[in-house]
């Protein structure tokens, strides 16, 4: 029996592979917005009904930014999240666009 991917992890990785400092500027071109969707999508894949997890860590951490995953966040994709006074509003619009993709995608 396989055991169910934690939804930290699931998201630590999806931050880390899209939204590292090589390719923030394409997901900016893109649109943080359509690549956050695009996000949410992949997670509700990854973890279906327990993408809602992903809802509850990521508004802790846009209210807090001291929460704890931001430490191996920004060892992940190189940027300071939550104290670049750039960079922390850029994560509060992927959060936003994750957390409304996955609600989106999981209302029932």
């Amino acid at each position: 029996m396989t055991a169910a991917p934690d939804p930290r992890r699931v998201l630590l990785e999806e931050l880390t592979c899209y939204y590292n400092i090589d390719e923030l500027p394409e997901a900016l071109a893109l649109g943080l917005v359509q690549q956050a969707d695009s996000s949410a999508a992949h997670v509700v894949h990854v973890l279906g009904y327990r993408a809602v997890d992903v809802v509850t860590i990521l508004l802790g951490m846009s209210g807090d930014r001291d929460h704890a995953l931001f430490d191996p966040l920004e060892a992940g994709t190189l940027i300071d999240w939550n104290h670049d006074e750039t960079a922390w509003p850029l994560f509060q619009e992927i959060a936003r666009g994750m957390i409304d993709g996955i609600v989106a995608r999981t209302a029932a």
